[in-house]
Formats: C-alpha cells, structure tokens, sequence
C-alpha cells in the first residue's frame, strides 16, 4: 500500500490506504472528475441547476459504505457480500444523500 495505490468499487475509483475518493492529506488524489464521468446524468439525477460543479460535491467514503476485499478479487459489500454490489454501490444515490 502506497501513494497513489486504488480501489475500484463498483466502477468508481478510492484511495486504498483510506477506501476515500478525496484524499489530499496522505494520498494526494481526488477521483471525483473520473467517478463523475462514470454516471452519465448525475447532475440531472441529483437535481442540481448548471451551476453546481459536480467537483466540488462531497466525496465518498468506499470503506464507510462496507466496502471490503473480496474473496476472489474486487470489493464487496458487508450486508450481501456480493462484488460491486449495485444495492449498496449506487453512487447516484449515495450522491444524494451526501448532497442533502
């Protein structure tokens, strides 16, 4: 594990030391360009106006939302331990709720 080491969750990309989509202090990344790119109408789904920058929105946290190491590769989800699980990975949703 080190500077510049990732995860990929469900198509979105987070530091590996610290599972965080932002991370500034210690791993000097910021996916959120990428990961916005990934969700095509995220600012239409959001219901956000043409000026909000969706890089600037509140970053996500993999490993607070139960991300862990999957037995055979990729990341799962603790509640159905099932790899890019699109019921806890829906990043549209997680979105808005960090947005509220």
């Amino acid at each position: 594990m080190g500077i510049g080491d990732n995860i990929t969750v469900n198509q979105f990309q987070f530091c590996l030391d610290h599972g965080s989509e932002v991370c500034w202090l210690y791993c000097f990344v910021d996916h959120r360009e990428d990961n916005n790119a990934r969700v095509s109408g995220l600012k239409q789904a959001l219901g956000k106006g043409p000026a909000f920058d969706l890089n600037e929105r509140k970053a996500i946290c993999a490993y607070d939302l139960g991300a862990t190491p999957g037995k055979k590769g990729g990341y799962q989800c603790k509640s159905h331990s099932k790899t890019d699980c699109k019921k806890c990975f829906d990043w549209v949703k997680v979105i808005k709720g960090l947005e509220k």
